[in-house]
């Protein structure tokens, strides 16, 4: 490390003028920041993805073009119906929405056999936004996507994406219930069958109302279907005569 109390001023001086060269100080940026770029002029946001096909999963990844070379930005597995939540940190986008801010999405799909072959390459525009959000990748059947600058999920006010609904009630609304429930991933959930008339039979006991509460819980969680979920729990019990 150089001591400045053992050299004179001019070679202080010198000495700066030398680090700064190499650093670029006091020259003005001509760059502007892009979509992976941190600077005074950019936001840090997520990105995130969304899945409005009940038959096929996606595994991505998003690259940053506005820079010399492509960055990767963002990626992830979604599953059949995902409707968000698989934050990646993280990336930047501008306070202010400028046209070129550009992005590649490459993309394999499967379908409920097996992973296919194909990979998939799209040059996409990041939408104009009025404030920078989480960056949203929404993927539509028949290999359509679009890129979503978002504060809130689908289903949420705040969504900006072109269907408004969530996936799953998309799905229910065009397929019904059966075929979207087989669509999705039941990690230790109980089928309509377990759940039915769990809380009619928990009220002949005199069970603890928790129970009841414990029932509905595991049933909005796997069908997000409040109407559905308590003609099951409240319905006949399966055992019944």
């Amino acid at each position: 490390m150089v001591n400045a109390n053992r050299i004179g001023a001019k070679q202080l001086l010198a000495l700066l003028a030398a680090v700064c060269a190499l650093s670029g100080c006091g020259q003005k940026a001509t760059a502007q920041a892009g979509a992976g770029e941190r600077s005074p002029e950019t936001v840090g946001v997520m990105s995130d993805s969304v899945n409005y096909s009940h038959d096929r999963s996606y595994k991505y990844t998003l690259y940053d073009l506005t820079g010399a070379v492509p960055k990767e930005v963002g990626g992830a597995i979604v599953p059949q119906l995902g409707s968000g939540g698989e934050k990646n940190c993280c990336l930047a986008l501008p306070k202010q929405w400028r046209p070129g801010l550009k992005v590649r999405l490459e993309w394999q799909e499967a379908n409920q056999k097996e992973k296919e072959p194909e990979i998939y390459k799209r040059e996409m525009e990041i939408p104009r936004y009025e404030q920078p959000a989480d960056l949203y990748v929404a993927f539509h059947p028949q290999h359509e996507v679009e890129l979503v600058v978002s504060a809130g999920e689908p289903g949420h006010p705040e969504w900006k994406g072109k269907t408004k609904q969530t996936p799953w009630d998309l799905c229910v609304q065009e397929f019904g219930r059966k075929t979207c429930k087989r669509a999705i991933p039941n990690y230790g959930g109980l089928s309509p069958g377990e759940l039915q008339g769990l809380c009619t039979s928990a009220k002949e006991r005199n069970d603890d109302p928790k129970y009841c509460e414990w029932a509905m819980e595991l049933c909005m969680r796997d069908f997000e279907d409040r109407e559905f979920c308590d003609k099951t729990l409240w319905g006949k019990p399966r055992n019944s005569k």
